[in-house]
């Protein structure tokens, strides 16, 4: 019970860095990525003594988020798909999928109010990671 509060609170600490590093640079340090990366690794390996499918299908999403980016030029980043690697190895493949359909739902309803107010336009670039913390944040309050 004690090491699940402290994965929680190491991922959220993680993507909080993340996120405010993304906000203020627009880029990700793979140095932070692979922290986040190798304490996941640790607590599921070490601690909920996970098997390599579980980790595995954490990552993936992240995987098939960096293809993503592959195909679309970086219409997302990889530092985001690496991003989401790392918090998949934490969550594992169903409550990273629920991250990430969390993150996408946030970052639309801002993209939808910025374009309203006229602040942005559809094709301008946003940071994503905030939205991954937000969207981190929705799912513990909603019991994910």
């Amino acid at each position: 019970m004690i090491m699940e509060i402290a994965s929680r609170v190491v991922l959220l600490l993680f993507l909080a860095a993340a996120a405010y590093e993304d906000w203020k640079t627009g880029e990700l340090s793979i140095l932070l990525i692979g922290a986040g990366g190798i304490a996941g690794i640790v607590y599921q390996v070490v601690v909920k003594k996970a098997s390599a499918t579980e980790l595995t299908a954490g990552a993936a999403v992240g995987f098939m988020l960096l293809l993503i980016a592959f195909a679309s030029r970086q219409g997302i980043g990889y530092g985001d798909g690496f991003l989401m690697m790392a918090a998949g190895i934490f969550l594992g493949g169903t409550r990273c999928i629920l991250l990430l359909l969390y993150a996408l739902l946030l970052s639309l309803l801002y993209v939808v109010l910025m374009r309203l107010c006229r602040q942005k336009q559809w094709k301008d670039r946003i940071v994503f990671a905030p939205f991954l913390l937000s969207g981190y944040l929705l799912l513990e309050g909603l019991g994910g």
